[in-house]
């Protein structure tokens, strides 16, 4: 028996990235297409599927709505990922910063500047300091940052970022 054809697992991974390039090619709508329909059968998967096999491509997802400017539904997806993250990692962790910074745009997006300020304090210097991290996100994260009044140069850290006295 196939299990691509039985288990949304068989297929997640590429789906996930096939999304993402479609994403980085700039077709938003086919991205958002696959991604919400993937994350709706991970989720309502019998059984459960664990978050982690959820994470990637809700993160996608979020990043998906944030280009498309669709600020509330990022937020709801980057505050469930929040949720996921930090019953995993602490604070610092890339992934939580990643995360982090996604709510911060999805906050500024929708006016909210203080609060989006006062994340992106916590979270750029980790994100952008990440061996990891996609410059392109690393860049689009900056910018909405200095959007809301916050900047912190190319050599960041968690340290610089740190809030102000």
């Amino acid at each position: 028996e196939d299990r691509a054809d039985t288990d949304p697992r068989g297929t997640a991974l590429t789906q996930t990235q096939l999304a993402g390039l479609l994403l980085r090619s700039g077709d938003t709508a086919a991205a958002t297409g696959t991604l919400e329909a993937l994350v709706a059968r991970l989720e309502g998967a019998e059984p459960p599927h664990d978050a982690a096999l959820v994470s990637q491509p809700r993160r996608l997802l979020a990043e998906a709505y944030l280009v498309a400017q669709r600020f509330d539904d990022a937020e709801v997806l980057y505050r469930r990922l929040l949720d996921h993250l930090s019953g995993t990692y602490d604070g610092s962790h890339p992934l939580v910063a990643h995360a982090s910074c996604g709510l911060a745009s999805a906050l500024a997006g929708q006016g909210h500047g203080d609060a989006a300020e006062a994340r992106f304090r916590d979270c750029l210097g980790v994100f952008s300091a990440w061996g990891w991290a996609n410059p392109s996100t690393v860049a689009r994260f900056r910018a909405v940052a200095s959007s809301v009044g916050f900047e912190i140069g190319g050599g960041a850290t968690a340290e610089s970022a740190a809030p102000r006295p």
